[in-house]
């Protein structure tokens, strides 16, 4: 009775203390002094060592700006599928906060590709720069293709030089590309249809055949580079299909990837492939970042 008498006192001096570090208080009693809303409460209670997602979701939905850091900075705070949902759409345009959002170790990947797609353009780059984790886990939406095929053994090579030549003729000629890119995937022709996407999207070859190869039917990979060449669903269609006779993905795959199609946005898509690209040029490949990183966690982890 004295704990819960303290934890809701006039004045936060004598509060505050109770609120962040008394393990006698109940989430009841935790939701019931959140629910006045009162900010420097709200702050108190965010400072606990553990919240449950009862208690961070209130604190997110109603805690002002401070509040709502504090939350997303207490590695103890567990946060429900709705609380990321907040924390995402509240990251639009405060790159502080973005940057705190993807660190936090337990954010779903739903949910940290939605904060990539959703960004400003500034916040987007600053998270990139800021957070070493966020470049590894964006390049990896582009490049976790194992460039195999489901028995292990490497695809054979391919040359792309002649298909990427006769692309660049007919596109100085000012014909019609979606039309052609449809054709190359509708006759199967994969070198074409390769170097085309690769072209139109402004994607490395070498990304987009490892995305044209990758076996998983879920993967947006594919889609990303469409939207980003700018290409029509019926087109799109024609890739899916392609993608799908080496690998027979189910028909449900491909209304599935339509829905995913039309809702991805063609400037996200563009802004991945340009992020993908100047990583790329600074890195020589994925495996030299996720070296770079480790590298930079082994002192942190030492110290």
């Amino acid at each position: 009775m004295t704990v819960r008498k303290l934890a809701h006192d006039e004045s936060i001096e004598v509060a505050g203390p109770i609120l962040s570090l008394s393990n006698r208080l109940s989430d009841e009693d935790l939701l019931a002094i959140a629910g006045g809303k009162s900010q420097d409460r709200l702050l108190a209670i965010s400072k606990r060592s553990s919240l449950s997602e009862k208690v961070s979701d209130v604190l997110v939905t109603h805690g002002n700006r401070d509040v709502v850091l504090s939350v997303t900075r207490n590695e103890g705070a567990r946060i429900s599928d709705a609380g990321y949902t907040k924390l995402v759409d509240q990251s639009i345009n405060d790159e502080v906060l973005a940057i705190c959002v993807s660190m936090r170790k337990d954010i779903p990947q739903e949910h940290f590709n939605a904060l990539i797609a959703k960004a400003s353009e500034v916040v987007f780059e600053k998270l990139a720069a800021s957070n070493p984790h966020a470049v590894y886990e964006v390049h990896r939406v582009l490049t976790d293709i194992t460039g195999r095929d489901p028995a292990g053994q490497p695809k054979a090579k391919r040359d792309y030089r002649e298909a990427a030549a006769q692309f660049d003729v007919v596109r100085r000629s000012g014909a019609s590309l979606d039309p052609l890119v449809c054709e190359y995937a509708k006759n199967g022709k994969f070198e074409e249809t390769v170097a085309a996407l690769s072209a139109l999207s402004e994607a490395p070859i070498k990304l987009v055949e490892s995305v044209m190869n990758d076996a998983r039917p879920d993967s947006d990979f594919a889609l990303i580079l469409a939207k980003a060449a700018g290409l029509s669903w019926p087109t799109v269609k024609q890739i899916c299909i392609l993608r799908r006779k080496v690998f027979r993905f189910s028909p449900q795959a491909i209304e599935t990837a339509r829905h995913s199609f039309d809702r991805l946005q063609t400037a996200t898509a563009q802004r991945l492939v340009r992020f993908y690209n100047e990583r790329h040029a600074a890195l020589a490949d994925f495996h030299q970042l996720e070296h770079q990183i480790r590298a930079q966690e082994s002192p942190a982890r030492a110290s």
